[in-house]
């Protein structure tokens, strides 16, 4: 597998990508995300942010046993904040979902977006 290149690089593509409103962002973004996941200093925030919750859910109310590194400010609206560990949260499984269920998740078909309920 080809090495990713250095997160600040990664994340100034991610911002000039929304910048120019590429017709196929999100089809583009899912390729820079994946090598973004893959560098050191994204692997750090994953470890800083669920160390700062002592490893359990930081959701409302929930005591449980933290599982997703949940992003408060999506990446895909800021991508500067995407290593920003003020910008992140662990929450167990439900609680996560509830996070994501009004969202609604662009996804890719063939030239054009859509956005799923």
């Amino acid at each position: 597998m080809p090495k990713s290149p250095p997160c600040n690089v990664i994340i100034k593509r991610l911002i000039n990508l929304k910048k120019l409103g590429h017709k196929d962002f999100f089809g583009i973004w899912n390729i820079l995300r994946d090598q973004l996941y893959r560098t050191p200093e994204y692997q750090s925030f994953l470890k800083e942010v669920r160390m700062r919750s002592a490893y359990l859910c930081t959701g409302n109310r929930c005591s449980r046993k933290g599982r997703h590194v949940h992003h408060i400010v999506r990446v895909y609206e800021d991508p500067s904040k995407a290593v920003d560990i003020s910008n992140g949260t662990f929450l167990c499984v439900s609680c996560h979902r509830k996070e994501h269920k009004n969202v609604k998740i662009p996804v890719v078909a063939p030239s054009r977006i859509f956005a799923i309920p």
